[in-house]
């Protein structure tokens, strides 16, 4: 319904966000919309993954790597809107 509303009124994509932490989550926001957004997910990955000297640790691209390939797995299972 909030989709229908919002995209009558503009041509650009509409994404869903805010709290969106598993694949499920981000197959559901973009099953609802043209996208989701992930941000403070990866913030946090970040933040748990600095060492004493506040630099990222050697492994933290793979760590996000993982994290947003299993939520493309999620928007996949999700399936996109027609």
């Amino acid at each position: 319904a909030a989709y229908s509303r919002i995209s009558a009124t503009t041509d650009l994509p509409i994404v869903t966000g805010f709290g969106i932490r598993t694949p499920e989550q981000a197959g559901e926001a973009a099953s609802l919309s043209d996208g989701a957004v992930v941000g403070s997910a990866v913030v946090d990955i970040i933040a748990d993954n600095l060492g004493a000297d506040g630099r990222g640790t050697p492994d933290i691209v793979s760590k996000i790597a993982a994290f947003v390939s299993d939520l493309a797995k999620g928007v996949a299972a999700g399936g996109r809107r027609a």
